[in-house]
């Protein structure tokens, strides 16, 4: 099936060309291009090279009757094993440039489109009803030198280079990914640049950030496979411009038309898949290839589509598992122990009676002093947002009020609005008489365990050390008293 969607990629183009263009990149190899057609597979030193197709791009093809084959298409193939020399060597199999702008230009412009139109429904032993506008597939079917070596001696965490079974395929310059004794911030592997090596010895940089066992794996990665790259280029002659979208994709489900499922934009693994990630494996990942500029945002939920995209009884980030039931278990919900947070590392206008909810369907948290929830939540503030002087447990009583509950100051001082019961008893600190802080008003009521006291105390006299005797003592703003 995914070379039947292959097709669907090209079909806008290929359904214009006659049925079997088909053109060889090499060039001791080169077709002859058919009337009306420019073929161009000679070596150059350009950046790209392009196999150009014109001036006839309004041809159709009619497909009927039944066809026997798994796969049927009307293709464009180039078979390619040419070297380009450039600094940047790009080759295109097909390209399509669509160059545009004057005073009189008006309306949309697509370098190509795929149009997939379903006029009927398909047979009812039809059980591959995928239908699709467009796809793009970047199939490996072997290495690309690639390989692996192991660990032949032990390295500690901050080793700068590593001892490996075989170096003999390992360069200078060659990533290599690094099985770690331990996982550190979401992985176990560290990816590291190769210096020459010298024997079995390669040194490596970074440092290691975590020791590495003998047998441990070595992988040298080679070669990378991208389904589709879709870029947008704001050059600096162009400024000023609206928007600048890398990719967008968008969907309309007309009324009445109720799918099963409805979704913006999709990321599901083939059901071939069967391996992860070595260093980092995602569903969704975001990275940055510029050492200068990088989002202020990492995922944005805002009207700039002219709406805000989330409804108001909606969810802005959800895992669910339907009317199914099922309780999918992961080891962590939101880790982010790779950052350093400067600022909030929850800012929110909570207004709700469940505030920040846990688990279960009881009420939870809000920070930073929500006062417009309902009275069943209990809010947990600072005083002061930059330099907190209490942490606050607040339990709301109405809609805009509430009563302190327990408060911390930062002083490390504890109140509490109701009585505090301490089932297996309460433990006073111990000290020496002569180790008790000064006893001044703002001490009045401390109470402390004193090991040195002399004689037999008595009832509400002034506490005196050299002793042995084991006696409470509690401060009445001027002296420390026995109890």
């Amino acid at each position: 099936m995914r070379k039947c969607l292959l097709t669907g990629a090209v079909v806008a183009m290929a359904g214009m060309l006659a049925p079997s263009a088909r053109f060889n990149a090499n060039a001791q190899d080169a077709v002859q291009p058919k009337s009306g057609e420019t073929a161009r597979p000679q070596v150059t030193p350009e950046t790209r090279v392009d196999h150009a197709i014109s001036p006839r791009l309004n041809a159709s093809h009619i497909s009927s009757g039944s066809a026997r084959n798994a796969v049927v298409d009307h293709s464009v193939e180039c078979a390619d094993t040419q070297a380009v020399v450039a600094d940047f060597p790009i080759k295109n199999c097909l390209k399509v440039r669509q160059v545009y702008g004057s005073a009189s230009t008006a309306g949309i412009r697509q370098a190509i489109e795929g149009y997939s139109i379903l006029r009927s429904p398909t047979a009812p032993s039809n059980r591959l009803r995928y239908y699709v506008g467009g796809s793009f597939t970047a199939e490996a079917q072997a290495g690309d030198g690639g390989f692996a070596t192991t660990i032949a001696v032990p390295s500690r965490s901050g080793a700068t280079d590593i001892h490996v079974t075989s170096a003999a395929r390992i360069m200078k310059g060659d990533i290599l990914t690094l099985a770690l004794s331990g996982g550190l911030r979401g992985t176990a592997y560290q990816q590291v640049v190769a210096g020459t090596p010298a024997g079995t010895i390669v040194p490596i940089s970074p440092a290691l950030t975590r020791a590495i066992s003998r047998g441990a794996d070595v992988i040298v990665s080679k070669g990378e496979l991208q389904g589709a790259i879709a870029q947008a280029v704001n050059r600096s002659a162009s400024p000023y411009l609206d928007a600048v979208v890398g990719f967008e994709s968008n969907i309309t489900v007309e009324q009445g038309a109720a799918p099963r499922i409805k979704i913006w934009n999709s990321n599901v693994n083939n059901a071939t898949d069967r391996e992860t990630g070595l260093q980092w494996d995602a569903a969704i990942g975001l990275s940055s290839s510029s050492p200068t500029t990088h989002s202020r945002t990492g995922i944005l939920f805002s009207p700039y589509g002219g709406y805000f995209p989330v409804e108001p009884a909606g969810t802005l980030l959800g895992a669910y598992s339907g009317a199914q039931g099922t309780l999918y278990k992961v080891a962590q919900g939101i880790d982010m122990t790779g950052v350093e947070i400067t600022g909030s590392a929850l800012a929110a206008q909570v207004n709700t009676t469940q505030g920040i909810a846990p688990s279960t369907t009881q009420p939870g948290f809000a920070i930073q002093g929500n006062m417009s929830g309902g009275s069943a939540e209990i809010n947990l503030v600072n005083s002061y947002e930059n330099a907190p002087l209490n942490l606050s447990l607040l339990q709301k009583t109405g809609a805009s009020t509430y009563e302190a509950v327990m408060q911390v100051t930062g002083k490390g001082d504890l109140t509490t609005a109701g009585s505090v019961h301490a089932s297996k008893g309460v433990r006073l600190p111990a000290t020496k008489v002569g180790q008790l802080p000064s006893c001044d008003g703002d001490r009045a009521g401390l109470m402390f365990f004193v090991v040195d006291a002399q004689g037999a105390p008595a009832y509400r006299d002034v506490a005196r050390g050299g002793g042995a005797t084991r006696v409470n003592v509690t401060c009445d703003g001027i002296n420390w008293l026995y109890m």
